[in-house]
């Protein structure tokens, strides 16, 4: 448990967050009250925002895979 004082940044109150405790610089976060406590939480990110941070995706054949042949059978004709 870290402990910290509230201080006035501009026309906002703020906290700073110890750094054993803290998100990454210009991480988003949400905060939300419950009851008399403030909770920190990591942003959800959009879909738009995930897709740009995960780039165009793997390198052009990196996912392609040999073709398939199926085993040979010596099964008897239907007869």
């Amino acid at each position: 448990m870290a402990t910290t004082k509230v201080f006035r940044s501009g026309n906002s109150l703020a906290v700073r967050l110890p750094r054993e405790i803290a998100f990454p610089e210009g991480a988003e976060v949400v905060v939300t009250r419950q009851g008399e406590s403030l909770l920190v939480s990591p942003a959800r990110l959009e879909m738009a925002t995930l897709v740009a941070r995960l780039g165009r995706g793997p390198a052009p054949g990196a996912l392609e895979r040999p073709a398939f042949k199926p085993p040979r059978r010596n099964w008897p004709a239907d007869g």
